[in-house]
């Protein structure tokens, strides 16, 4: 039965990965990418379908829930329910009949995530809302919402406030300025850094729609064998230049109160992973005590 039901609104994304860098020093450079894009309604459909995909258990792409929209950190919930949940918080009353999910999936267990986007969509397939989902290489995350008041045709655009630790190159209060068009044939994103006028750095994702299925997602894997190690080793490639030219940074733990509402605070997953130690150092010391 499975066979003869086809994946209609989920695909893939031979992408184009773009970076340009206005201040202090000037320096671009991309490099070739590719994404899911995924209605969550079908996330178990392609798990059926599709070889090397797997829904939270171990496979060359494994779809794991805990890496995304978890507004309830003490337990895992799935992404439609918590994407319904944020848009009800910021009182968005419209209810998303479907829900897509552009992004790079867990890659032989490892998962970093620079940027994802939720786009939702009502009962006309008419898309009202998109959610950036932001993530740092602290594991931390945030989300920019943009709503029907951003949405001129097809593109959603806002700037607003940044405040959260992405690059430790770049100021937490710049403005982001987004430029988030709705997927079709084609994909064009872009995301630029704007300090009061002045644009400082820019990012952009273009992208051409391909068919999810088994043959293409093989395809990617061949060119691209472990595409998320290779976006987070180009992130910290890029730094080391700058390093080396003598750009100034800032430490994670500084101003962290230009850092606001973020998901799995750094602090707090550090702070537990200290007491675990520490527990267990009290734990040894008094078995060894009783010995």
């Amino acid at each position: 039965m499975t066979n003869k039901i086809k994946i209609l609104n989920s695909a893939l994304y031979s992408c184009q990965v773009y970076h340009s860098r206005m201040e202090k020093v000037k320096r671009k450079f991309s490099y070739r990418s590719f994404l899911f894009y995924i209605d969550l309604d079908e996330i178990d459909l392609i798990t059926r379908k599709i070889w090397l995909i797997s829904r939270n258990r171990f496979n060359y792409f494994n779809f794991r829930d805990k890496d995304h929209l978890q507004l309830d950190e003490s337990k895992i919930q799935s992404i439609r329910s918590q994407v319904e949940q944020f848009l009800i918080q910021n009182k968005i009353k419209v209810f998303p009949k479907k829900i897509c999910l552009l992004t790079n999936l867990c890659t032989l267990g490892y998962q970093f995530n620079p940027v994802s986007f939720y786009y939702c969509f009502d009962a006309n397939n008419n898309a009202f809302a998109c959610i950036a989902e932001v993530n740092n290489t602290f594991g931390e995350m945030k989300l920019f919402l943009l709503d029907n008041k951003n949405l001129r045709g097809n593109i959603f655009t806002k700037r607003q406030k940044k405040h959260f630790y992405v690059s430790p190159f770049i100021d937490h209060d710049v403005e982001f300025d987004f430029h988030l068009q709705v997927p079709s044939n084609k994909l064009y994103n872009k995301i630029d850094d704007y300090k009061d006028t002045q644009r400082i750095f820019s990012a952009t994702l273009s992208g051409t729609k391909q068919v999810l299925n088994n043959r293409n997602v093989l395809k990617f894997v061949l060119l691209f064998p472990l595409i998320t190690i290779q976006v987070i080793f180009l992130i910290h490639f890029q730094a080391l230049k700058l390093l080396l030219l003598g750009i100034p940074y800032f430490k994670k733990e500084e101003h962290i109160g230009l850092q606001t509402n973020r998901l799995k605070k750094y602090e707090n997953r550090h702070s537990r992973k200290h007491k675990n130690r520490e527990y267990g150092k009290d734990f040894n010391t008094s078995a060894q005590n009783q010995l």
